[in-house]
């Protein structure tokens, strides 16, 4: 009987309902709107001055990533010349900062010079910024 017991409750714990998503979500978007905002178009516009070119690209890669969740009109990847355009940052910076994040499994490539994020690392990056969990 203690084994269906300890059963039911892993099946509990793991398999969550959807204000689960709906709450990571809300955290995720309260983090992100101290340094950006996004338009319904899936233009990121930064309104902190106070991060590396790293920091501004990541940003943007994580917040079309979770305004996709919200508006799926809202492409989930970003382009290098997006990146650009948002940032500020000419296109040899991107490409290595870029770079860096996908060899830190922050990022992802899915075709070339298109980047989206990582949903598992996600909460890792914004805290990397500074961004502590809500």
């Amino acid at each position: 009987m203690s084994n269906l017991i300890e059963w039911e409750d892993l099946k509990k714990k793991f398999i969550v309902d959807e204000t689960y998503e709906r709450e990571r979500l809300k955290n995720d978007v309260e983090r992100l709107l101290r340094h950006c905002r996004i338009t319904g178009q899936g233009r990121v516009i930064i309104t902190s001055g106070k991060l590396t070119a790293k920091e501004k690209i990541g940003l943007v890669i994580s917040a079309r990533f979770i305004a996709n969740k919200l508006q799926k009109s809202i492409p989930e990847s970003v382009t290098a010349e997006e990146l650009s355009k948002y940032t500020y940052i000419q296109k040899p910076g991107v490409s290595r900062r870029t770079a860096e994040l996908v060899n830190e499994a922050f990022v992802f490539r899915p075709e070339p010079a298109t980047y989206r994020a990582n949903p598992a690392r996600i909460d890792e990056f914004l805290d990397t910024l500074g961004f502590s969990t809500v």
